[in-house]
């Protein structure tokens, strides 16, 4: 997850013994105890802008989703007694000044509600270092930096103080190293977004084609319009010369693609139709032949070299099947 780290704009010390210095670039909280004049009573007070400059990563905005707040700071000097209880509250005063602010006054001039500074929640409950000069963390300051974010204008501003203040205890607890790697430096991490990548369309010869599947490895085919039905109605099989089947007739044929009904059988010749149109005696076309009254074969194809004869040998005009007549079967063109 992404990290701003970001060093103070101001950090200093409080004093009750001196109760008008600004102790500044200090950070001292405890009590060092050997006598009266070098006895101290002290607060570290630190001020952060996290809208501000960071010494990495960048500023924070209020969109960020934040998810974890540290100050990095080190353990310094440490006298008397270590690992004593101490408390971290937020700093509650309008206007208050981190380069000029006193034991007494929180701007230089102006007094506090209470001596020592004014605070408020939220607050944290913490235990001293217990190594000197070694890296210490002070964590779980989310609250303090969301706080700041929706409410300060970004300033995130608190102070440490020792639980037991009492004097004749030596529990002090001294960082006064202020140059940049060791002074102390707030720490935030927040959840970087994460934005579904919109894919640009996809264009093909006929402008865009459907979005990506779910899964881009296999991505759907475009579709197209199913072809037109290929299923055949079939004509009834009945009332054909020979009791052969009628051809089938596809559905998607245009109309005047039919062919028409055939009428009851003549003799195997339609009525009204020139000899040429007979009905097929098998699926395959054939070649029918005719004789003539001298016995010469004449082409069927052609209606005007046939020649049909009635009962008396007379010629009879193939184009009327009411003057036709069967000739016996021994005469007939079998094919």
């Amino acid at each position: 997850m992404p990290t701003a780290t970001f060093y103070p704009n101001a950090y200093h010390s409080i004093d009750l013994l001196t109760p008008n210095d600004c102790i500044g670039d200090q950070f001292d909280c405890g009590v060092f105890y050997l006598g009266a004049p070098k006895n101290m009573l002290r607060r570290a007070f630190l001020s952060f802008d996290v809208f501000g400059p960071a010494a990495e990563g960048r500023p924070l905005t209020p969109a960020d989703a934040l998810t974890a707040a540290d100050l990095l700071t080190s353990s310094g000097t440490l006298l008397g007694t270590t690992g004593f209880a101490c408390t971290l509250s937020r700093i509650d005063r309008a206007g208050y000044d981190p380069t000029r602010a006193t034991w007494n006054t929180y701007d230089g001039t102006n007094a506090w509600a209470s001596l020592g500074g004014d605070f408020n929640t939220p607050t944290l409950s913490l235990t001293s270092p217990t190594v000197p000069l070694a890296p210490f963390t002070v964590s779980n300051l989310l609250p303090f930096v969301t706080d700041a974010i929706a409410l300060r204008g970004g300033l995130v501003r608190f102070a440490f103080y020792a639980v037991n203040e009492a004097p004749g205890t030596t529990a002090l607890w001294a960082c006064d190293d202020g140059s940049l790697p060791t002074r102390p430096r707030l720490r935030v991490t927040w959840e970087a977004a994460d934005p579904t990548p919109i894919a640009p369309p996809l264009r093909g010869l006929g402008g865009l084609l459907p979005a990506p599947a779910a899964n881009p490895s296999r991505p759907t085919p475009p579709s197209h319009p199913a072809p037109p039905s290929r299923l055949s109605a079939r004509s009834s099989t009945a009332g054909v010369a020979g009791g052969h089947p009628r051809p089938t007739a596809r559905a998607a044929m245009p109309p005047t693609a039919q062919p028409p009904a055939a009428p009851a059988d003549t003799h195997g010749l339609r009525p009204g139709r020139p000899c040429r149109q007979l009905l097929y005696r098998r699926p395959r076309r054939r070649t029918l032949t005719a004789f003539g009254p001298g016995g010469d074969a004449a082409d069927c194809s052609r209606p005007s070299a046939l020649t049909a004869f009635g009962p008396g040998g007379d010629a009879a005009d193939c184009s009327r099947p009411s003057a036709l007549t069967r000739p016996p079967s021994s005469e007939r063109n079998t094919p």
